[in-house]
């Protein structure tokens, strides 16, 4: 499966409306239709749709330049709620959020080894109840779930419909598709380029380019990022990008530089953690080429912003550290480099990427 769902061309085109209006308030239909490229009579069925869903008002109108005043819109933020819940295999955290998700309020929960002891459904339950408060049902859109733990099956779908019993809302199952990409498509609201750049690093590299809210032309795969290439440091030649930063790669540079072919991903990972030199050697070759590869994006899609996400993000905080010098040091050398997007402090991008693929969902289903 690719990093967004076969069927989501409704729910990109009402994403790209939502998020040029939450970017541009008080725009007319006139407005909306030219930035977007949106014939009248789709845009007029999109627009209309999301005011029926009270996530977009009409709140004035704009001067008349003869005949009908237009109407001017824009987002209603406390319309409704949205939560985002990720489980992890060493920590866990549900979030709340508003329509244009600020986050509201944080539950940090356990990994789901212990969370497991008790059982899944009563302890997220709890923190569900804790989080919405009084807080009218109604309101409530529904709960997106990302897992990247592996004691649930992959798709997690027995837990999402156990969940959805006892809440009595509706759960949404992000399953292969990646919570940090949805973050991408829904968070930024700076003004500047219209382009977002999402590179992921984790078990595989994966990228894509969004453009005014929908992916364009399609999520980049291994295949075209295989065309750009990391110089090794020990050896003559070169690596592709997935050789270098993915998490296999990681833990065969670790054991290359260690001198020891029987350590395992636990290894590395308490070294880097610690702060262990010839660890962080590793990273620092993993920033380095992720760097390149974003300088690259971002060439190719002429200047952006860049969301920098995957699991081995959050798992090791120090890499992106490490990234962002990298990206100043390629800038000092004259290069163009992409704005590095940061994400509310104290709030996982997982949780906040479920939360955002509730909104997608509902729009799509609406």
């Amino acid at each position: 499966m690719g990093l967004l769902q076969s069927g989501k061309a409704l729910a990109g085109q009402a994403r790209a409306l939502y998020v040029t209006i939450r970017r541009h308030e008080g725009l007319t239909r006139q407005q909306l239709s030219d930035r977007l490229g949106l014939p009248a009579t789709t845009l007029n069925r999109a627009l209309d749709k999301q005011i029926r869903l009270g996530l977009i008002e009409e709140y004035d109108l704009a001067d008349s330049t003869g005949g009908r005043r237009p109407g001017l819109y824009r987002c209603v933020p406390d319309a409704g709620f949205l939560l985002g819940l990720h489980l992890g295999l060493g920590s866990g955290e549900l979030i709340l959020t508003d329509l244009l998700l600020h986050p509201l309020e944080r539950c940090p929960l356990p990994g789901i080894e212990a969370m497991l002891v008790e059982g899944l459904l009563p302890v997220v339950q709890r923190a569900v109840t804790g989080l919405v408060g009084g807080r009218p049902p109604d309101k409530l859109l529904g709960l997106g779930l990302s897992q990247t733990a592996w004691h649930l099956e992959p798709d997690a779908s027995a837990a999402c419909l156990e969940l959805q019993q006892a809440l009595g809302l509706p759960v949404h199952n992000l399953n292969a598709a990646e919570p940090a990409l949805y973050a991408a498509l829904w968070l930024d609201t700076t003004p500047g380029s219209d382009h977002v750049l999402y590179l992921s690093l984790g078990d595989a590299i994966r990228a894509a380019i969004i453009r005014q809210g929908p992916l364009y032309p399609a999520p980049l795969e291994m295949q075209t990022l295989g065309d750009w290439q990391a110089a090794d440091p020990d050896r003559a030649g070169y690596l592709q990008l997935e050789q270098v930063c993915a998490r296999s790669a990681l833990l065969r540079r670790f054991r290359q530089v260690k001198h020891d072919s029987e350590l395992n991903w636990d290894d590395f990972s308490r070294a880097a953690l610690a702060g262990k030199k010839k660890a962080g050697r590793v990273l620092q070759e993993a920033a380095q080429a992720a760097a390149a590869c974003a300088v690259n994006l971002n060439t190719l899609a002429g200047s952006a912003r860049l969301m920098l996400a995957g699991s081995l993000i959050e798992e090791f905080p120090e890499l992106i550290v490490l990234f962002r010098q990298e990206l100043n040091n390629i800038a000092a050398a004259g290069a163009a480099i992409p704005q590095l997007l940061d994400y509310p402090p104290d709030y996982g991008i997982l949780a906040l990427g479920a939360a955002a693929y509730v909104l997608e969902t509902s729009l799509a289903e609406g």
